[in-house]
């Protein structure tokens, strides 16, 4: 009676054991979204930069988010300002940059449509001297399924930008071709833009979702339940047949 008792209690034992273990796979937590990043750095007034495309292989691409920021160099040439007696009359003035890009072989993005400049202003003495103007700017933009569909998105400065997140998948750099341009904006003379340029950086984020687990199937609670109910009753039915016998 012991020894059947305690055969008993060993079974149960091990029906208690497995619900433990297979509850513990029942929920396996979501999958979170990741990010990939590239960037790259540009300088001048007409600049190639590459930028690492999203491997497929990581998962879905969910979105593209692109960052650039730098600061525009503007290149003036202030005419003279002279007052009685030939003398340079100091004045204000300001000027206008704006940026481009053109992706190449049907990669990356494209600026359709120029967003608003971003506006500088400078002090000439008068005199006819050369004057650089620096204006730094930020901006940036999201392509998702919604811009798939519309064949681009708005930048956050304004403009239109082509693209679509399929446009970043593949084994090939990105090539973007990056162009800075100028002209007057304000003042009390017209001014002359001799260079337009700029030192800067984009980056590039790719939002995804890691594919998901393959994990073994396993009971569900209910049939485990019903599982392990049988199984105690055949342990019980073990017990009363020794018994009779």
């Amino acid at each position: 009676m012991a020894l059947n008792s305690l055969r008993f209690g060993r079974s149960a034992a091990r029906v208690v054991a497995i619900a433990a273990a297979v509850s513990a796979f029942e929920a396996l937590p979501a999958k979170a979204d990741l990010v990939s990043i590239t960037s790259a750095s540009f300088s001048g007034n007409s600049t190639t930069s590459s930028f690492a495309p999203f491997d497929a292989t990581l998962g879905t691409l969910n979105s593209v988010n692109v960052l650039i920021n730098g600061t525009f160099n503007i290149l003036t040439a202030p005419p003279a300002y002279l007052g009685p007696g030939n003398a340079p009359i100091s004045y204000l003035f300001s000027v206008a940059a704006s940026q481009s890009f053109t992706g190449l072989g049907g990669q990356g993005f494209t600026t359709l449509a120029a967003p608003a400049p971003f506006i500088g202003a400078a002090l000439s003495d008068g005199t006819g001297a050369a004057v650089s103007v620096p204006i730094p700017f930020a901006y940036g933009f999201t392509l998702t399924a919604g811009s798939d569909l519309a064949g681009g998105t708005p930048s956050s400065q304004g403009g239109f930008i082509d693209g679509k997140r399929s446009d970043f998948i593949g084994i090939l750099p990105i090539q973007e071709v990056i162009t800075e341009s100028a002209m007057f904006w304000t003042g009390t003379l017209p001014v002359a833009i001799l260079v337009a340029s700029a030192d800067g950086n984009a980056q590039i984020t790719y939002d995804y979702t890691p594919p998901a687990p393959v994990v073994a199937a396993v009971p569900e609670p209910a049939s485990l339940g019903m599982f392990g109910a049988g199984l105690l009753a055949f342990i019980g039915l073990r017990r009363r047949q020794k018994k009779a016998a």
